[in-house]
């Protein structure tokens, strides 16, 4: 039996917090549910997984869980079946930081290190970072 909810659905429809490719793969999958990602990408003509990749991400929201698994008919891999949940709001996805981001944070953790004037690990950490600012 299925998890669902019509109203959860409205409600989701209706609040606009999901983005396009988000709401369209939702719609899907609560029409046809529960579909892999091979069910995403032939439904529609995906082949950069735009489409399929929502499924993760709606999955991290809480509006689509992992019910089972299939065989891919193409490559013969295990899929994951997903299909919506009750949920009538998504959670926030915790962003993962970027490149950009993480540099910055190990630039500040060397300045730390170099003001402080640490030599960590009889000088291995420190020729370790050294490398890493060259």
């Amino acid at each position: 039996m299925r998890n669902t909810s019509v109203s959860a659905y409205h409600d989701i429809k209706k609040s606009g917090t999901l983005g396009n490719l988000q709401m369209v793969v939702y719609q899907f999958v609560f029409k046809n549910g529960p579909v892999t990602r091979y069910d995403v990408k032939q439904h529609f003509g995906d082949t950069k997984d735009g489409y399929g990749n929502r499924l993760s991400e709606l999955g991290q929201m809480g509006l689509l869980e992992i019910v089972g698994e299939t065989i891919n008919p193409e490559s013969g891999h295990k899929n994951n079946s997903w299909d919506v949940t009750d949920r009538s709001k998504p959670l926030r996805i915790q962003k993962k930081p970027t490149r950009k981001e993480l540099e910055s944070g190990i630039s500040q953790a060397i300045k730390i290190i170099d003001d402080a004037g640490v030599s960590l690990l009889d000088g291995k950490i420190v020729d370790w970072l050294d490398k890493w600012r060259d």
